[in-house]
């Protein structure tokens, strides 16, 4: 008896696990799958992720939109600048429209640092960067940020 409470325990576990990150999207999987559109579609499909639209943002750059309704009631966003960087942005229980927190530009520019909540970290080897804000006024709302920072060599 006790192996068998024990086997459903597991298989509980692990089904919980699967479905947490079902939700989920790894942002460093999505930049790379961005490159080319229909294997990051395919990706963000098997994740229940509907695609919203093509937008502009405030510097003339198109992304792509995609959302899924978070475990807590709100929606998760992820914008996707394609071989550049991809935003990932949760609302935990509040259904908000997506906001756009920065462009590619500001991206490139946020300095490294830690604080207990944020964090910005860079790898120079790989131009690397990755970027977790907080929302102050909801701590249980997020924005994740992943990219590739431009080589210097290969500059215009």
């Amino acid at each position: 008896m006790k192996k068998i409470i024990l086997a459903l325990f597991v298989a509980l576990l692990f089904s919980g696990v699967k479905t947490s990150s079902a939700q989920g999207a790894d942002p460093e999987k999505v930049f790379k799958y961005s490159i080319k559109e229909s294997k990051l579609n395919d990706y963000l499909a098997e994740r229940k992720w509907k695609k919203i639209e093509t937008r502009i943002d405030e510097d003339g750059e198109e992304y792509l939109l995609y959302r899924v309704k978070s475990f807590g009631g709100g929606y998760l966003y992820l914008a996707i600048y394609p071989g550049k960087f991809v935003h990932y942005q949760k609302f935990n229980s509040e259904k908000r429209d997506y906001s756009p927190i920065m462009t590619y530009d500001d991206f490139c520019i946020t300095p490294q640092g830690q604080t207990t909540e944020e964090y910005s970290i860079t790898n120079e080897k790989l131009f690397i960067k990755n970027i977790h804000l907080t929302d102050h006024e909801d701590t249980e709302n997020e924005n994740v940020f992943y990219g590739q920072l431009p080589h210097p060599d290969k500059a215009d």
